[in-house]
């Protein structure tokens, strides 16, 4: 449900920029926050899913972004900590 939301709005986005006739070159996905994912770490879902690590549920959540946003045609840019 997560990324058929931020699918939708993605596209939507895309959308007004054609409108506006600068298409959608990049996108910023932000990352530079600092939080904790220990629940996500223990979450039945990760558990089943064989991701016992916070780096392991980033990697797949910023990849399933990352083709999101590289299916409406934009880069992709964000920030590392």
């Amino acid at each position: 449900m997560t990324y058929e939301l931020l699918k939708t709005v993605l596209n939507q986005i895309a959308a007004y920029h054609m409108q506006a006739g600068t298409p959608l070159k990049h996108f910023h996905t932000g990352g530079d926050d600092n939080y904790s994912m220990d629940r996500w770490v223990n979450s039945e879902d990760c558990v089943k899913r064989n991701m016992r690590s916070a780096q392991a549920i980033q990697n797949m959540f910023d990849d399933r972004v990352s083709r999101l946003i590289e299916g409406v045609g934009a880069n992709v840019s964000g920030k590392k900590n």
